[in-house]
């Protein structure tokens, strides 16, 4: 993306940028740029979310170093880099195990919404989340895979038994919302 890209850094690394899109006219619009090697944004997401992720994965590492030696952590940015590959929708049947999520594993609650049932109900916990959609004030969250535990996040939701209030957005199949 030549609005995007940059020069080749020679390592996974991550940006905020100013980017202008065109089709309704001129709009300048921030977004965080994960880069791969030689330059090319291969991912964007919301300008807030590494700073997030990288607080979360630098907490993990002195308080479960042993985890980041069993998944074989890298910097932080190539962990994210992996992070929105797993994430990037992919292909997952009923029957497999879950590798690649799909678009449906993203879904979340509007915040305003997430932060009304926060408040009645004091949740800080969110069930079948993603380090890519939880909210910033969310403590415990869970995800279908074993990586998001470098960022912080419990590793499967049937697994542990449940306490207390928590919010959940299951993954769905297209089919079962019609």
């Amino acid at each position: 993306n030549p609005h995007t890209d940059i020069h080749a850094p020679g390592h996974i690394d991550v940006s905020i940028q100013q980017v202008t899109y065109m089709p309704q006219g001129e709009l300048l619009h921030e977004v965080a740029c994960v880069h791969t090697p030689d330059g090319g944004t291969r991912y964007t997401l919301p300008p807030d979310r590494p700073h997030l992720l990288y607080t979360r994965f630098s907490h993990t590492q002195p308080q479960n170093p042993g985890l980041h030696e069993k998944l074989k952590a890298g910097p932080s940015a190539a962990d994210l880099y992996k992070l929105l590959a797993r994430y990037k929708e992919g292909s997952r049947g009923r029957n497999k195990p879950v590798t690649n999520a799909q678009s449906s594993d993203q879904c979340a609650l509007p915040p305003a919404l997430q932060g009304a049932i926060k408040a009645h109900t004091q949740s800080t916990k969110e069930r079948f989340a993603s380090p890519l959609n939880l909210s910033a004030s969310t403590g415990a969250y869970w995800t279908p895979f074993e990586r998001d535990q470098l960022f912080g996040a419990q590793w499967d939701a049937y697994q542990t038994q449940w306490a207390g209030s928590s919010t959940a957005t299951p993954t769905f199949e297209p089919a079962q919302v019609h």
